[in-house]
């Protein structure tokens, strides 16, 4: 990984599970990351989602560059991903902080989605 990612940006392992990647946004802006990931996690990154290295770098790759600008940490979500993050952690939240009022759920059943239960509506807040 260090090496792929020395290939376009200035890489700084700064302790076990933390590297700073410096780079050029898309506008030209220099950028600084800071990866927050244990070898392997980033193992695990490449193995399951992946099941290649060159994919699982691109992937890195824009993750990096797609991290919003007041971001500056990407950190392992536990779902084989990076997600941009203000803190070298991601914030705490209630089991029910990533459900979106009015959204849907959905599988994909032999390549045809199929709705999982009814659209969710909003609580009534009068």
């Amino acid at each position: 990984m260090l090496e792929f990612l020395s290939g376009w940006a200035t890489v700084e392992e700064l302790q076990p599970g933390r590297v700073r990647v410096a780079f050029s946004a898309a506008d030209g802006e220099q950028r600084t990351i800071t990866l927050v990931m244990t070898p392997d996690e980033w193992d695990d990154i490449v193995t399951i989602p992946n099941g290649d290295f060159d994919l699982a770098a691109e992937q890195l790759r824009e993750w990096i560059f797609e991290a919003p600008v007041d971001h500056d940490y990407l950190v392992t979500n536990n779902q084989y991903g990076l997600q941009p993050s203000k803190l070298d952690t991601l914030p705490a939240h209630d089991d029910d902080s990533h459900v979106i009022p009015g959204g849907e759920w959905y599988a994909d059943v032999r390549g045809e989605p199929r709705r999982l239960r009814d659209r969710v509506e909003p609580p009534d807040e009068g």
